[in-house]
């Protein structure tokens, strides 16, 4: 298209410009007039040539910045020499929005107020009705401990105040009582009878020389019975002696496994150990017999 133009452009730059006051058929009217003239008159004709046009390239140039300036990608250079003022004057909407930005943060801080308010109570809320469950599971156990059976182990009287004949072994018997409020069923005793020369060899655990079971025997409250186990090992010649001297001491201990009516099948066993040792009379402590050993660790003393 533009080769086109450009052609067309050409052609009307070569073509004779007409002089002035005068139509392009002004040579043939001249010649007439000439014509007549030579008729009337017989002058010379002096014949006019059109003046020749020259052609330039003006054109091109034209075209070619028309196609410059038509051209999108053409490359321009554009020199920023300062910047353009910046206002910073605030209008209401500025105004409204700080406010609004400033009630939001305002009501914030008054919402994490308000949470940490309400978790505060929660919390004391909470160890309130902690400490209702804690006192209502006291009070429950408390009863449970007031009705249920109780199995106790207790000394007898007896006394090794008389020698025993030789070859004879001495015992350690006691009674095993329901001091509770309910029957208990009877599962398991154990027992043990050691002899020491200080209590400070009795072993931290209590080692049972005989168990016997009782297949869930029934004991009312305050009923009660009598078991009872063999010194081992049994005493030798002067041993009897030294038990009279307080050179030697002799220590009775036993459990007893037992089941009450708050009891589940074989769940919730019971037990309770005790001991007991022996004292010779002596000046100023006229007792003798079994006494509760004090001596003992605590694994010998328990009561679940």
């Amino acid at each position: 298209m533009r080769h086109l133009i450009l052609v067309m452009w050409l052609a009307v730059a070569q073509t004779s410009a007409p002089l002035p006051r005068q139509t392009a058929n002004a040579p043939a009217q001249k010649a007439d007039k000439v014509k007549n003239n030579t008729a009337g008159n017989q002058e010379p004709i002096t014949q006019v040539t059109p003046p020749s046009v020259e052609l330039t390239q003006k054109p091109e140039r034209n075209e070619k910045s028309r196609d410059n300036e038509a051209s999108p990608n053409a490359e321009q250079t554009v020199r920023i020499r300062e910047l353009p003022p910046v206002s910073v004057r605030r209008d209401w909407a500025d105004w409204f929005l700080w406010g609004a930005s400033a009630l939001l943060a305002l009501v914030g801080i008054l919402g994490i107020g308000l949470a940490y308010w309400t978790l505060t109570i929660l919390k004391r809320q909470t160890e309130v009705a902690e400490d209702a469950a804690e006192a209502a599971l006291l009070n429950a156990q408390a009863f449970i401990n007031s009705e249920r059976a109780w199995m106790a182990g207790f000394r007898t009287d007896q006394k090794f105040d008389v020698r025993p004949p030789e070859g004879q072994n001495i015992a350690y018997s006691c009674i095993l009582k329901n001091v509770g409020q309910t029957p208990s069923r009877i599962l398991e005793v154990g027992l043990g009878f050691s002899k020491i020369t200080s209590f400070s060899q009795i072993a931290p655990e209590p080692v049972y020389a005989e168990r016997q079971q009782f297949n869930r025997m029934l004991v009312v409250p305050n009923d009660s019975f009598t078991v009872s186990v063999g010194l081992i090992p049994q005493l030798i010649s002067g041993e009897y002696e030294s038990i009279r001297k307080e050179k030697l001491f002799v220590y009775g201990y036993g459990f007893v496994k037992y089941l009450d009516m708050f009891s589940r099948d074989d769940k919730n066993i019971r037990e309770t150990r005790f001991c007991h040792c022996y004292q010779v009379a002596k000046t100023g402590e006229p007792f003798e017999g079994f006494r509760p050993c004090i001596e003992a660790p605590d694994s010998y003393h328990k009561a679940t």
